[in-house]
């Protein structure tokens, strides 16, 4: 099965990459979707769930980490679900940042959550769900009243019917997994404390177990440089947003935290808004059926800009060979240092 990432929050330019990589995948070779997402945009949820749903292949669903709010909502429309033991699920209905003020608004997120409670009816044994949560189906989903976090264990939500396989991984494992989602600036998953009688050291592996010791360390290096390529590319997703919080990031060593990627996600929104606004703007002299074209021209306009860039980035990440950097003038460089060099030309392009 060909493995599909969601990590890390769920915004505009995230659904656009992911609706293209689906487009990829033959349906012959199937999609095995790894989550670990706290939610983010329902809008950009229902873009990537409406193209999981159209592809026809077999779809598998294994939760990494967590599956919340937003991100919960893929395990509804997968034909089959896993979870690490060590996985947490959280359920809210569909909220909107104006639905008390504009009606609406209000009527847009009313008839969302009819759609979201169809398909959770569907798919969870209901009284069972009722049973753990302590709230109603009818209570969860009621747009009259406040939004509730339902938090649930991997198991609890075998229990429900929502997860079918809950996978027990090793110590061992654990730390190889937390690795790969550090690289992919995921959220890592709970290790409990493993106590033995007789700790081996370093040295002791080195010097008893010469073969495992030089596997661990070459997985180690590997994983190292897997770890900051993944890491530069995380913060270059933003590059566009903020080129100079892009450059400090990247100079920090740290991948980019939620709180940077919600502040990231603000300042996109906050943009996209601005530029609406203008949009919205009366011209003298022009009539109501001139205005509408002019706003819907400017909206095409904007969704080819977001297509086009997520293309260009997806064939770029394709064609480019990640141990065989270069710069302008053929010395060889790291992907830390190509990922920050473009980083500070933009910033400087941005000031001129």
């Amino acid at each position: 099965m060909r493995e599909l990432l969601v990590y890390g929050g769920i915004f505009d330019f995230q659904a656009a990459s992911f609706i293209l990589n689906v487009e990829r995948v033959p349906v012959n070779l199937g999609i095995k979707l790894r989550l670990n997402t706290p939610g983010g945009d329902p809008d950009a949820m229902w873009g990537m769930i409406a193209k999981f749903r159209e592809f026809k292949g077999e779809k598998l669903t294994h939760v990494d980490g967590q599956a919340q709010s937003a991100g919960f909502f893929f395990l509804l429309f997968s034909q089959k679900n896993q979870a690490l033991k060590q996985s947490t699920l959280m359920v809210h209905r569909a909220t909107s940042f104006f639905e008390d003020e504009i009606p609406e608004v209000k009527e847009q997120v009313r008839k969302r959550n009819e759609d979201l409670r169809e398909a959770f009816e569907a798919k969870i044994d209901i009284p069972e769900f009722e049973k753990i949560a302590g709230i109603t189906v009818e209570r969860l989903f009621d747009t009259d009243e406040e939004p509730i976090d339902v938090l649930m264990t991997a198991r609890e939500g075998e229990q429900i019917g929502l997860i079918q396989e809950v996978i027990d991984l090793s110590p061992n494992e654990l730390v190889s997994l937390n690795q790969s989602l550090i690289a992919a600036h995921a959220t890592p998953v709970n290790i409990e404390e493993q106590k033995t009688d007789s700790p081996m050291t370093l040295q002791d592996l080195k010097t008893k177990h010469p073969e495992v010791y030089n596997e661990i360390f070459t997985e180690g290096k590997t994983a190292g440089i897997k770890f900051e390529q993944d890491r530069a590319g995380a913060w270059m997703q933003f590059v566009e947003v903020d080129p100079e919080a892009v450059r400090k990031g990247i100079e920090s060593d740290d991948p980019p935290s939620m709180t940077v990627m919600s502040k990231m996600a603000i300042k996109a929104a906050s943009a996209t808004a601005s530029v609406d606004d203008d949009a919205d703007d009366d011209v003298e002299g022009e009539t109501p059926d001139e205005k509408k074209a002019r706003i819907e021209a400017k909206k095409k306009e904007d969704k080819k800009e977001i297509e086009t860039s997520s293309q260009s980035e997806l064939n770029t990440e394709e064609t480019k060979k990640p141990d065989d950097k270069s710069s302008e003038n053929g010395e060889k460089v790291s992907d830390f240092e190509a990922a920050s060099r473009k980083v500070l030309n933009l910033s400087a392009d941005k000031k001129n």
